[in-house]
């Protein structure tokens, strides 16, 4: 857990995170738990340079949005 705003704890989510590889154009799909959309974005980016994949996220959808 995070702190929110008024010191609040916010439970981490999990994002799906959807790209392409920016070398090959081929689609990319992961699902990333995180406290927010950006750091969701982040671990996704990690997560597929590991694999070898150049990624470029399109979206981060979580549960709600």
């Amino acid at each position: 857990m995070r702190q929110g705003l008024g010191g609040h704890s916010v439970a981490a989510v999990i994002y799906l995170v959807i790209g392409l590889d920016r070398d090959t154009l081929t689609p990319w799909h992961d699902n990333v738990r995180a406290g927010d959309a950006e750091t969701a974005e982040q671990l996704a980016r990690s997560r597929a340079r590991a694999a070898g994949i150049d990624l470029v996220v399109a979206a981060a959808i979580a549960p709600d949005t």
